[in-house]
């Protein structure tokens, strides 16, 4: 499968530059109403109203949550070309990458469609994903890639999901 990874308005050029030639997944702000540019020069597309933060402490916002990242997995199954976005194509669209990547590459091949200096994957849709694939490898290298690559350790200061936060999540709301 092939990935690109965007910011919003390189997406908006890119597939008015290749219509129809690629799928997409992209991420707005969770008010944002679908992009009609993307979705009219896309193959198929999946608009993600997703806020960008890697905790449940902020009420304010929409986390990544299991159902979600279970939607974009399920989209990109199978897919051949694949461009995923979000605003500056850092976080929440490498992120995403990285998981689709690594379901199919292993933990270790699905960091190489991140770039070093660019990307900073949102640490709970890795986590959420990671979790979902029954894959902790997918956790435990994106760890040692943002510590190497990043100099910052996203286990650090971050406390692990308690059973209670489990359905917030929405692990239970998942398909078994």
């Amino acid at each position: 499968m092939e990935i690109k990874i965007f910011g919003r308005r390189e997406l908006e050029e890119f597939v008015q530059q290749h219509p129809k030639q690629y799928d997409v997944v992209y991420y707005t702000h969770s008010e944002s109403p679908a992009i009609e540019l993307i979705e009219s020069n896309a193959i198929e597309s999946l608009h993600m109203p997703v806020d960008d933060i890697d905790h449940y402490q902020l009420k304010l916002h929409v986390a990544p949550t299991a159902e979600s990242v279970q939607k974009f997995l399920d989209f990109a199954q199978g897919r051949k070309k694949l461009v995923v976005a979000c605003a500056a194509g850092i976080s929440r669209s490498s992120s995403t990458a990285y998981l689709i990547a690594a379901r199919e590459l292993g933990a270790e091949g699905g960091l190489n469609v991140l770039e070093k200096a660019h990307h900073f994957p949102n640490r709970l849709n890795v986590y959420i994903g990671a979790s979902i694939l029954g894959n902790t490898d997918i956790w435990t290298k994106y760890v040692e890639w943002m510590r190497a690559w990043n100099g910052y350790d996203p286990s650090m200061g971050w406390e692990w999901p308690k059973k209670s936060m489990i359905s917030e999540m929405g692990f239970d709301k998942l398909k078994k």
